[in-house]
């Protein structure tokens, strides 16, 4: 079975982590990125419309305004490291 290839670095080095919520999790080896394989056909699947306040799914934010604040200095580490690995400049989704 060919492992998924990594969507930061384009490595095919890919191992299973875990699972969570029914999607299977696969961390690169050479950039330890985590994220999920295959992806969702839909984004609703993860994205429902309590994903931002609520959090009934098992996943998402219980008050996305309040945690964003406590997030963002890891953000700011994944999107630095992020920059050195793709030097241009583009649009993150």
């Amino acid at each position: 079975m060919q492992l998924p290839f990594c969507p930061v670095c384009s490595q095919e080095n890919a191992k299973y982590y875990t699972s969570k919520n029914n999607f299977n999790l696969y961390k690169c080896s050479n950039c330890r990125l985590i994220f999920v394989y295959p992806l969702p056909q839909n984004n609703q699947e993860i994205y429902s419309k309590d994903y931002f306040s609520g959090s009934t799914g098992g996943f998402g934010y219980t008050d996305y305004d309040s945690d964003k604040e406590v997030m963002k200095p890891v953000l700011k580490k994944y999107l630095n490291f992020i920059s050195k690995l793709l030097p241009g400049k583009g649009k993150l989704l």
